[in-house]
Parts: C-alpha cells; structure tokens; sequence
C-alpha cells in the first residue's frame, strides 16, 4: 500500500508538472494563433489596398484616355473648321497612346511635316484651344503673331474663329 501511495503521489506531482507544462504550451500556441490572425488580417487589408490601386489606376487610365481622344477630337474639328479649302486633302488628326500627333493625309502617310508654314499656325492654334477647353483653365492667353503666316485668304476666316475657340478667356495677340 506504501509503494502505491508513494506511486500516486509521484504521479500527482508528475500531473502538475504536465498540466504546467501544457498551460505554457497552450498559451505559446495561442499566442501564435493570435499572430496568425492578425497575420491574415493584414494580409486582407493589403490584398483589399491592392485591389482598389489597381481599380484607381484602371479609372486613372481611362480618364486619360478620354482625356487625349477629347483633345484629339477637338483639334481635329477646329483644324478642319480653319482650313476648310484644304479639308479633303486631309484624312484625321491622332494622338496615340505616346501623344505622338498625326495629320493622316488622305494617301495614309503622317503629313504633320508636310504642312506649310500658314497650316501648321493654323493646327497648333486648334491644339491650343483643344488643350485650353479640356484643361477647364480661365487663364489668359498670349499668342505671339498668331496671323503672322496665314494667307490673306484665310486670315479673316482664322480671325473670325478664333474667338469661339477661345470664349470667355482673354486673349492677348501680339502683331
């Protein structure tokens, strides 16, 4: 009976000594349970912040995008307003992706280079007033000779449209 009593109490000691031991080990684990979810929960929140960069970033292109067609769409119809006699020698005005410009002859070649001196103030006016009607600024301008290498046939046209393409903004031309 002794050696059983002694037996027992050895295994009661050995007991408290285990059920020691597992408390720390169960609190180490649920302390690393604990890292864990807040592991996830951060991992969450940055998959969530990634997503809506990458959704900004898709809003962001297409504003541009529109942005660019909207300028383009816009020079294209003040040059075709300004050069009316010329019009059929041209095919359409592009600014692709890289804002590269195109003049598109009607024979497919870029006839940015190719237009006379009077045709190229006529198309850097239009892109100007492209530009100022899609940045939405109020700002005044200042144009340097805007007339200075149009023929006399086209400067009354030209002077004539110029104030609609630049309405409600001051313009300053220097002759």
């Amino acid at each position: 009976i002794r050696d059983l009593l002694r037996q027992k109490a050895e295994y009661n000691l050995e007991k408290k000594r285990f059920t020691k031991d597992l408390d720390e080990v169960t609190k180490d684990y649920d302390k690393e349970i604990a890292k864990e979810n807040k592991h996830r929960d951060i991992i969450v929140k940055k998959d969530a912040c990634d997503n809506a960069i990458n959704l900004l970033n898709q809003i962001k292109d297409k504003l541009i995008t529109n942005i660019r067609l909207n300028i383009q769409k816009d020079t294209e119809k003040c040059f075709f307003d300004l050069i009316k006699e010329k019009r059929d020698t041209y095919k359409e005005v592009l600014i692709d992706e890289d804002y590269n410009i195109k003049i598109v002859h009607k024979a497919g070649f870029n006839a940015l280079n190719t237009l006379s001196a009077g045709e190229t103030q006529i198309f850097v006016l239009s892109f100007a007033a492209a530009l100022r009607n899609a940045s939405g600024f109020q700002v005044p301008l200042i144009i340097d000779t805007p007339l200075g290498k149009i023929d006399e046939e086209y400067r009354k046209e030209v002077s004539s449209i110029l104030p609609k393409f630049f309405k409600d903004i001051q313009v300053i031309m220097l002759v």
